[in-house]
C-alpha cells in the first residue's frame, strides 16, 4: 500500500521547519528554483530589433539592442540595464 503525502503534510512539514529556526525565505526559495532561467523575447520598434531579457531568480528586466555587422549604427548595447521595474511610475 503505497502513501501519497498529502498537501497538508507538507505545509506541517514547512511550519515545523520554521518553527525551529529553519525552511527557506521565499526570496531565497525563488532564487534556486529559478537561479540561470531567463525568458527572451523578440520585438521591434522603429524599425530597430530589441531582445527583452527576463530574469526568473530575481525579477529583472534588461532591454538590449541586436545589432548586425555594418548596420550604420553605434554600438549602444543596452537600452535599458538589468533592473527592478517599479510597480507603478509617473512621467512629469
Amino acid at each position: 500500500m503505497d502513501v501519497v503525502p498529502r498537501k497538508k503534510d507538507n505545509e506541517m512539514k514547512e511550519f515545523l521547519e520554521k518553527a525551529l529556526g529553519g525552511g527557506k525565505v521565499l526570496s531565497q526559495k525563488q532564487f534556486l528554483d529559478n537561479d540561470r532561467k531567463v525568458l527572451r523575447f523578440f520585438t521591434k520598434y522603429d524599425d530597430m530589433p530589441y531582445v527583452i531579457h527576463y530574469y526568473l531568480a530575481d525579477d529583472t528586466v534588461e532591454i538590449r539592442e541586436v545589432h548586425h555587422p555594418n548596420d550604420g549604427r553605434d554600438a549602444f548595447a543596452l537600452l535599458l540595464r538589468r533592473q527592478k521595474l517599479p510597480k507603478s511610475f509617473a512621467v512629469n
